[in-house]
Parts: C-alpha cells; sequence; structure tokens
C-alpha cells in the first residue's frame, strides 16, 4: 500500500504542482526501497509496470476531476 500511495502523490497533478516525470519519481520510490522503507520486490514490479500503473492513476484523477466539476462547479 505504501508504494501505491507515493506512487499516486508522485505522479498525480496537483493544484500546487505538475506530476513528476518517471524518473524522478521511480528514483525517489527506489531510494526509499534501497533504504528499506519500502518492499524492494513491490518496488521492483512498480518499476516494471510503470506505464499501466500511471495510467490507471491518471483515468482515476480525470474521473474525480470530472465529478467535481459536474456535482459542485469546482474546476481544476
Amino acid at each position: 500500500m505504501m508504494v501505491a500511495d507515493l506512487f499516486t502523490a508522485l505522479v498525480e497533478n496537483r493544484p500546487y504542482r505538475k506530476g513528476m516525470a518517471k524518473e524522478q519519481t521511480m528514483s525517489i520510490i527506489e531510494d526509499f526501497g534501497k533504504r528499506k522503507l519500502l518492499d524492494s520486490a513491490i518496488v521492483e514490479l512498480a518499476a516494471d509496470n510503470y506505464q499501466e500503473l500511471h495510467s490507471h492513476v491518471s483515468e482515476k484523477q480525470a474521473m474525480t476531476r470530472k465529478f467535481y466539476e459536474n456535482n459542485f462547479g469546482v474546476r481544476a
């Protein structure tokens, strides 16, 4: 769960910054793995499936943005 949470936090666009590029994202996550703060097998799995994970996060972010725009008039 920690790898997924960190991945999402890094790659998602936020109101205060754009999502990070693959190289920067994976560098941070891999550093956490090297310091034994994350399971290195899960870090490797995330690296091997980066594009699929990124696509999923982007899709969910777009759905959430549309929901808020349609229901609350909030524009991101």
